[in-house]
């Protein structure tokens, strides 16, 4: 009898700590290494997974599964969100939430938050989501690679620019960042204006510019408000100083329109014409003067 209640015990210990094990296991640590914890970014309005100090937000949708890689872990511990990495990638930079439902969903595409370069493979996934964080400075668009423009010159990114071009005279989907920046100058406008409007400069303008292989898509914000514009060509446009005492000699522009035979002097005499529909639906995306 001695010996059946000391078995007993021994055995009610052992599943006593197995329990404990188990629960252990289920219930993951901060630090697991195969736990990503989400989370989401109200300034952007943006889901977020962070996985041993990286940040990690939604780029795009894929529907191969064959980008998938090796098993990293587990959203939040949920066995039934895996996460892989991205098949000849570095989990570093790009990650893949699974989507396992019986019917098969879309799997998501993550950048991690540092990475401002996007492989030309990885670049026809990106979904449109206007993320400029607020207090977003001149500074911050030239550290983050934009092709920045200072009052209708290029200060920035012009490398940038020429990558994506190249792409587009290619047919290859491609996304480039602009940043249009603006100063007050006193000495073309009234005083009275000047003092209208001074506090308003300098200003800060960010547009998307996204090509899927066929049309060009730029987007925009302002106020609160999101734009989007689609154009099946972009046009390049290079003239000559327009008066004697120019202080430029060459004025590039790229320009998308949706008529590939019109010239930047159609849209100039449609931009100053005061007859009703003269004008020509058009966005200067590029601008550079020397």
């Amino acid at each position: 009898m001695y010996y059946r209640r000391k078995l007993t015990t021994i055995i009610l210990i052992t599943l006593a700590l197995v329990a404990m094990f188990l629960f252990a296991a289920c219930e993951r640590p901060l630090n697991d290494p195969a736990l990503f914890v989400s989370g989401s970014n109200d300034d952007l309005g943006c889901a977020e997974l962070t996985h041993n100090g990286k940040t990690y937000r939604p780029f795009g949708v894929i529907l191969d599964r064959a980008m998938r890689d090796t098993k990293l872990g587990f959203r939040d511990g949920d066995s039934e969100l895996p996460i892989y990495s991205v098949k000849g990638y570095d989990s570093t930079e790009w990650i893949i939430e699974a989507d396992n439902t019986f019917m098969g969903g879309s799997d998501w595409l993550y950048k991690e938050i540092s990475v401002h370069r996007t492989p030309e493979e990885l670049e026809s996934f990106r979904e449109y989501s206007f993320d400029v964080p607020g207090g977003y400075t001149l500074d911050d668009a030239k550290r983050d690679h934009c092709v920045v423009f200072e009052d209708s010159r290029v200060t920035s990114g012009q490398s940038e620019w020429d990558n994506f071009v190249s792409r587009t005279e290619e047919k290859k989907p491609c996304y480039v960042r602009l940043a249009f920046y603006y100063t007050l100058d006193d000495q073309n406008i009234s005083p009275e204006h000047y003092e209208e409007i001074k506090d308003d400069y300098p200003a800060l303008y960010i547009q998307d510019l996204k090509f899927n292989g066929s049309h060009y898509q730029l987007m925009s914000s302002e106020d609160g408000k999101h734009y989007s514009d689609v154009y099946s060509y972009m046009k390049k446009y290079t003239e000559g100083p327009l008066t004697s005492d120019a202080k430029y000699s060459e004025w590039t522009r790229y320009v998308p329109v949706n008529d590939d035979s019109v010239t930047w002097g159609d849209i100039f005499r449609g931009m100053i014409s005061s007859q009703s529909g003269a004008s020509i639906d058009h966005k200067t995306v590029y601008s550079d003067i020397k």
